[in-house]
């Protein structure tokens, strides 16, 4: 089961759920529980509790409650969040409401990518908007507390958020009597908050019940000013003359009644157990729900570390830079001081010209005009090849002895043993046979035979062509 919790926005009380928990703190009496420093006692007091009881260390949701929280209908020229928020505090100013003065005011307006203007120039088609104001300085101290102990709030909403989250399609209202005193009820539409407002639920001795014809005043005010109104109705528990004011004002409409002795834990539950878009004032509180956390911070000092360690490594680039860049000064004048020297023998009295690369290309040509020019050597004759071709010549004829082999620049020969005129044939053939690329040999041998057989002297001779 998630863990949830429902926070009085001045700390009065807190009620925890979570698997095996359902626990209630109520703040202890204190002098002047308004000002800052009984504030944040009682914020450590609330997160030390909830520290201690919390199953783990994360805590799903952070329900806000709205009894001093309101639903307004304002006029704004844009529906532009930051406007819209802007319109509340100058309409608080003109009417010397100061008492909420650092409320969180939440437009419930679809919210907008970032840098993106509306229509016309900024000019919305409603000039209205829904705006939701949430004392929340007690529940900053708070998270903040929490946060401290390691615990990590997943989201931040109110209790009319809650209630729209039941809505389906369409526009609905969901109504709830939380407490004996107190009916709730909400508008949305896919899960989205519309429109929310409470009104006190008189005592059981009381006569009628003027709970149901607010109600009823209130939703026709909304629906004046919305343009529609709900389709569906849901009760959360039994809440008396209800259904009956609905099926007065809204004969047809759908009404549900869901049964349940506990309709916090019911509308808690659901705050934990769905997940919502944390940028959609809508469905939850954005601004708290993105509070910066320990998490956060240590990002921050990352960065900021990282950004220490990057420059201090571009500082030592830039050292390394300066350093290398004195050396190739020092490493250029070198080298000049050397090329000149080198001019100076090569070329003496061109040494301080400007240009030395003309000054010895106008050397060079000097030079080449005065000596004549060099002919390369002729091709040398393939003396070894020869040599290793008439060796294996030798080498395949039985019987046969090499007396001399003379191989020259001019001619060839040589003078062998050989035991009959055959060998002296096959020798022959073996010399004439022509090269496997279809090129000639450049040595033409030609044969002369002396003796008799077993013991022939067979001379070669034969010039290069």
């Amino acid at each position: 089961m998630s863990a949830a919790c429902l926070i009085s926005t001045d700390l009065a009380s807190v009620r925890l759920i979570a698997e095996g928990v359902d626990d209630v703190w109520t703040a202890p009496p204190a002098e002047d529980p308004d000002q800052p420093p009984a504030l944040r006692t009682l914020a450590e007091a609330a997160a030390g509790w909830i520290a201690e009881r919390l199953p783990g260390r994360r805590l799903d949701a952070a329900c806000l409650d709205v009894d001093e929280a309101r639903c307004l209908w304002i006029a704004a020229p844009t529906r532009e969040a930051a406007v819209i928020t802007a319109a509340v505090r100058q309409r608080r100013a003109e009417w010397g409401d100061d008492d909420g003065a650092g409320d969180l005011v939440q437009p419930l307006v679809e919210p907008r990518p970032a840098g993106r203007a509306g229509r016309g120039g900024g000019t919305p088609t409603e000039p209205f908007a829904a705006v939701l104001e949430t004392p929340d300085a007690a529940v900053k101290l708070l998270f903040d507390a929490l946060d401290a102990r390691g615990v990590r709030v997943g989201e931040a909403l109110s209790l009319w958020h809650a209630l729209a989250r039941r809505a389906g399609d369409g526009l609905e209202c969901v109504i709830a009597a939380d407490r004996p005193d107190r009916l709730l009820w909400a508008w949305g539409h896919e899960g989205g908050l519309v429109a929310a407002g409470m009104c006190r639920q008189p005592s059981a001795d009381s006569p009628g019940n003027p709970a149901a014809g607010r109600l009823a005043l209130d939703w026709l005010t909304w629906s004046a000013q919305l343009g529609r109104t709900p389709e569906r109705f849901t009760l959360l528990g039994e809440v008396a003359d209800v259904p009956d004011a609905i099926a007065s004002a809204w004969p047809s409409s759908q009404i549900e009644t869901v049964s349940t002795t506990d309709p916090l834990r019911e509308l808690l539950g659901g705050a934990a157990a769905a997940v919502s878009p944390e940028s959609d004032p809508r469905r939850s509180t954005p601004t708290l729900t993105r509070r910066s956390s320990r998490s956060h911070r240590r990002v921050y000092r990352l960065a900021a570390l990282c950004v220490v360690l990057l420059a201090i490594g571009i500082a030592g680039l830039g050292v390394r830079a300066q350093q290398a860049a004195g050396a190739y000064h020092d490493a250029r004048s070198q080298l000049r001081t050397d090329a000149r020297e080198l001019v100076r023998v090569a070329s003496p009295g061109n040494e301080n010209n400007p240009d030395l690369v003309s000054a010895l290309d106008s050397h060079f040509a000097t030079i080449k005009r005065d000596f004549p020019r060099l002919e390369p050597p002729p091709t040398p004759r393939p003396i070894f090849s020869e040599l290793e071709r008439l060796l294996v010549a030798i080498e395949k004829v039985d019987g046969a002895a090499i007396n001399r082999i003379s191989i020259e620049d001019r001619t060839g020969s040589a003078q062998l043993r050989i035991a009959t005129y055959a060998d002296g044939e096959k020798l022959m053939s073996l010399l004439d046979a022509p090269p496997e690329d279809g090129s000639e040999h450049p040595l033409d041998w030609s044969e002369r035979v002396n003796g008799a057989p077993p013991t022939l002297i067979f001379r070669l001779t034969g010039p290069w062509k």
